[in-house]
This record gives C-alpha cells, structure tokens and sequence, in this order.
C-alpha cells in the first residue's frame, strides 16, 4: 500500500471510530491468537494512552493474554488504534503485517454492514 492509501485508510478508520463510539454496543470478536493479540494489547495501551476512559487497564491486558478462543474488544477502539497505525506506516513507508490487514477489512465490512443497515 502507499502511503496516499494508507493515508486515506487512517482517515476513513478515524471517521468510523468517532461514528462508532456513539453505539451502544461495541463489542468486536478477535480469533485469540499471537498476532491479534499482540493487535489487542497495542490498542489497549494506545486507547490507555488517551486519557479518555476509565479502565483497570492491567485487568483488561490480563484477559486479552489470558484468552484461549476469543478476545472481547471494542470495535471503536480498534478502528481508532488501526487508524493510528495506518498513519504512522505511512509516514514511515511501512507496511501492514497481513493480521492488521485483515482486521481493518474486518473492521471496513462491519462499518458497510452498519452503512447499509442505517441507509
């Protein structure tokens, strides 16, 4: 991808976190693996880093290690951290490792779906 693209992915993720985060239910899925919850862990610390919520963050860092099948995120908050990503591998001319891809088009599909629900 090229940074243009990345760009405008960051963009389009930012505006469906903002959107997003007025839903009363955010709960998103991830298959409990090594990539997605190293995923996790990064969006927690970088939705930490905030200051906008109030969590036991190590709690909730504790479960996302901790889970065997599923983890239970929500989809705002991982919009807002892929869109984070996006933007700093643009400006570093780094790429998206194939896990992060496939969240963000996860994550583009539910945004549709809401889209075309609400339509």
């Amino acid at each position: 991808m090229t940074a243009a693209e990345l760009n405008a992915l960051s963009a389009r993720l930012t505006e469906a976190a903002d959107e997003f985060s007025d839903h009363t239910s955010n709960d998103y899925l991830l298959e409990a693996n090594t990539a997605n919850k190293t995923i996790a862990i990064a969006a927690l610390r970088y939705i930490e880093s905030t200051g906008e919520y109030e969590q036991d963050w190590d709690d909730f860092a504790a479960d996302i290690e901790d889970a065997e099948d599923e983890i239970e995120f929500f989809d705002n908050w991982l919009m807002a951290y892929m869109a984070l990503r996006c933007k700093e591998l643009a400006a570093a001319g780094g790429a998206l490792s194939a896990a992060e891809q496939e969240l963000i088009n996860s994550l583009l599909d539910l945004v549709a779906e809401w889209e075309k629900i609400n339509a």
